[in-house]
Order: C-alpha cells, then sequence, then structure tokens
C-alpha cells in the first residue's frame, strides 16, 4: 500500500510540476504575470549571451556524447573496427582497450 501511495504522490508531484513550468511559459510569452517576460530588456548585449549560450551547450553535447559512448560502446567499437581495419588496425585495438577498461 505504501508504494502505491509514494507512485500516487509521485505521479502528482510530477503533473504539479509539468503544469507549473506550462503556466509559466504561457505567461512568458503572454507577459502575463510573470517576472521577466519575452519583450522585457535583455540584461546584457547579444555577443556575451551568445558565447555563454555556446558554451553551455557544448557543455551539454561533451557530456552527452560521452554518455552515449559508454552506453553503446560495443556498437561504436565495432563499427570503428569495421572502418580502421586494413587502415590502422592498432587504433580499433587501442580504442577497444580503452572502452574495456572504463
Amino acid at each position: 500500500m505504501a508504494k502505491r501511495l509514494a507512485v500516487f504522490v509521485y505521479g502528482l508531484l510530477s503533473y504539479m510540476a509539468f503544469f507549473g513550468t506550462f503556466v509559466y511559459a504561457v505567461g512568458f510569452i503572454g507577459n502575463l504575470y510573470v517576472p521577466k517576460s519575452m519583450d522585457s530588456m535583455a540584461r546584457m548585449s547579444f555577443w556575451p549571451a551568445l558565447v555563454i549560450d555556446a558554451l553551455l551547450l557544448l557543455l551539454f553535447a561533451v557530456h552527452r556524447i560521452g554518455f552515449l559512448l559508454r552506453r553503446h560502446c560495443p556498437i561504436f567499437l565495432s563499427l570503428l573496427h569495421l572502418l580502421h581495419q586494413r587502415h590502422n588496425p592498432s587504433s580499433s585495438r587501442t580504442s577497444i582497450s580503452v572502452c574495456h577498461a572504463g
């Protein structure tokens, strides 16, 4: 019974988080009851904001690529082996040993 209650509470909290985010997005776009809307003034100039956004995107991309390589390492290494088999066989063996060591 406690497990069912915990699952219900978790679902309720998840629904409330989604609903709050959705209502905030409507307010952001429609300039309604939010502290910073889409039409409010920018706090910094374009170029520093662009650099910060690019760095955050790069950070996410590096993290995501690392996650995918760890998760799908056997698939990636088999493709790498097929591609580099005739050109440089030592690079494939090195990649396999690095993947299996981690």
